[in-house]
This record gives C-alpha cells, structure tokens and sequence, in this order.
C-alpha cells in the first residue's frame, strides 16, 4: 500500500533552513524545517534527522552533483525542465533509490542525530547542502519529493526513501511503495548546476520486492549492514571451509572495533541451504573457548535466505589467534563448523562458503 496522500515534487525557491529542533529540541523525532516559497505562499518541509525506529534511529544519505552523463541524471533533469511554475506537482518523475540505478546504495553515508563537535551529524551535512548563509540561497530552485500535505498553509513531508520498511514498524510498512521515495534537488541561480540529497534510514532494507517490502523479509539485510561493507571477501590468509548441511556459517565479521574503539561488535551471517523456513529457537553461535551466544527467536527463510546475527561480546571472535565458529540447534547439535587462522582481517566479513552453492 502506497503513502496515503499524494506523491509530488514541490517546486519553489528557498527562503529558510531552520536546524533549532535538530540540534536538540525534540530527541524523539527532531526535523530540520526548510521554509520555501511558490506562487501561492510560503509552505514547510520537515527533514528527518533522527528515526524512531527501536533497532537504528540513524540516517543514511547520499550526497553530489545532478549532470545529465547518467542516464538517471538526464532523465531528472529533463523533467523538472519542463516544469514551469513555481507549485506542487502530482505524478512527478519518479525516484526509487534502491532501483534506479543512479545510486551507489553501499556509498551511502551513515549519520547520527545531534552529536558533539563539527561536520559530524546529519544537521552538519544539510547544512553544507542548503549553504543557507550564501547569497545564492534564496535565489536557487528547489525540488522536493515527498507526500504532499495541506493542513497549516501545507508542504511536503515524508522527504526520504518511502520502501524497505519493516513489518516490525506496521504504519510504515503499510506506506512501503516503489517509485515514491522523497528526495531534494537544487539548481543554482545561473541554472548551470544541480545537486541533490537523498536520505533513507539506516534500518531500512537494502533490497525490495515489486511492492517495495524488505524484499526476503526479515531475512533482508539492513542498509546498515551493506553500506561501506564490501561483499564478503576470502582473506589473504587461509580458511578452512564449514561442513555443507541445511543451516551454514556463509561468512563472519571479525574482531570489529564499535562506538568509542570497544570491541564485541563481531557478527555472524548464515544461510537457509533448504526450500523451507527454519526456526532458531535455541541455536547457539559457540566460538573457539566454548563461549556461546543464543540467536534470536526468528524464522530464517529457505531458498538460500541470508540473515547476520550479532555474536559478540559473549561469543567473541578475535584475529590474533586461531578461532573457529560452531553453530548448533536447539539440542546442542552441531550444524556447521569453521575455523580462520591467525591475523584474518579485522572488521572485514571473510566466507565460509559460497552464497549460491549448497
């Protein structure tokens, strides 16, 4: 199901970004508010800088230049071309940022909300993007995609990437779509330039379905989880592959360093070699001293589904010695086991197995 009101891209120009609220007035769900202007009057924007999602409340963006040397570029900028007045359009050109191919998805940029010292918070990095204090502010265009709304003078909210929720989040995966994600494009004064800010929430899926939901449900990994993470790669030093069986290790996060360089972020992801969902209930990630983890209480789809698990600190997986990971059922029977030697790589995900082979 759709967003409930309209998808649209505003086109006004700009007169105020005000960051009040977004540098620490509502810490539930603060918003930088962009006034603009259009031949009706002045109207409002509320950009997220925080989500109240309960497993992430950071935000992802993705930030450059507009040009027409991509495909994507040039379809955009062709179409707001043609839009002549300053209002509200219905039926805009479309932005689907996971599928239309102009984004670099694990480029993204992960921030947090209202954080001590510069250029180190969402709020830091709209503001180098609205540059508000230059004098070709309020002459610049502006192009806001989002859902449209007429209550207090109206505006446009629901500024960022509008699929890959969550069933965990019901309003939210009711409003899941593709092809309506809220974005901001800007043209200079002289018409020579544009960029734009797309956001989306670090909780969101990485992938979607025709429908625009976590495209293998729960099974989808978070854009969190692939944004600046490579695919896992086979480190320089050897590994020794797992026992093939119905549930296996595909590949594990090693001695990865978390907020404030404390370690026991590592984590491990596995893989659904059958055709049915298998439950978790119980099963255990046991590393090389025999200290374990219990997974969550979660279905793991079939079809080759893939799920990562946060295995640390309790069962922490070090790079300075041998270790080796052991995943077991319910009753303590070993499913798959693997091991890595010596000096594999920190805070890279390194394979076990492949990810389409049984």
């Amino acid at each position: 199901m759709p967003l409930d009101k309209p998808y649209i891209v505003w086109k006004a120009n700009p007169v105020e970004w005000n960051t009040e609220e977004a540098r620490g007035g509502d810490r539930d769900s603060p918003h930088g508010q962009l006034t603009f202007i259009d031949g009706t009057g002045h109207h409002n924007t509320d950009i997220n800088v925080r989500s109240k999602d309960r497993v992430d409340h950071r935000l992802v963006f993705w930030t450059g230049d507009l040009t027409t040397s991509t495909a994507f570029g040039a379809r955009i900028i062709a179409d707001l071309e043609s839009l002549n007045s300053l209002k509200p359009y219905k039926s805009p050109p479309p932005l689907d940022h996971l599928h239309d191919g102009f984004l670099d998805i694990r480029a993204g940029i992960i921030r947090d909300t209202n954080m001590p010292g510069p250029n180190n918070d969402i709020t830091d990095d709209l503001d180098a993007f609205f540059n508000a204090e230059s004098a070709d502010f309020k002459r610049s265009t502006l192009y806001i995609w989002g859902e449209h709304y007429k209550n207090s003078g109206g505006g446009v909210h629901q500024v960022h990437m509008n699929q890959g929720n969550y069933k965990r989040n019901r309003n939210w995966f009711d409003e899941n779509g593709r092809g309506q994600d809220g974005g901001i494009v800007m043209r200079s004064p002289d018409g020579r330039k544009w960029k734009y800010f797309f956001i989306a929430f670090a909780g969101q899926a990485s992938d979607t379905d025709d429908k625009g939901r976590p495209k293998d449900g729960d099974a989808t990994l978070m854009l969190r989880d692939v944004i600046h993470a490579p695919p896992p790669v086979v480190p320089t030093t050897p590994v020794v592959s797992g026992q093939l069986g119905d549930v296996q290790i595909l590949s594990a996060l090693i001695n990865p360093r978390g907020p404030d360089d404390v370690p026991g972020n590592e984590r491990v992801r596995l893989v659904n070699r059958t055709s049915d969902p298998i439950s978790l209930y119980g099963w255990t990630i046991q590393n090389q001293d025999g200290m374990s983890k219990q997974l969550p209480d979660v279905l793991l789809l079939g079809n080759n589904a893939v799920r990562d698990f946060a295995v640390g600190p309790e069962s922490y997986l070090p790079n300075n010695r041998d270790g080796e990971i052991v995943l077991k059922d319910a009753v303590g029977t070993e499913i798959d086991r693997v091991s890595y030697l010596t000096g594999a790589p920190s805070g890279q995900w390194i394979s076990f197995h492949n990810e389409g082979n049984r």
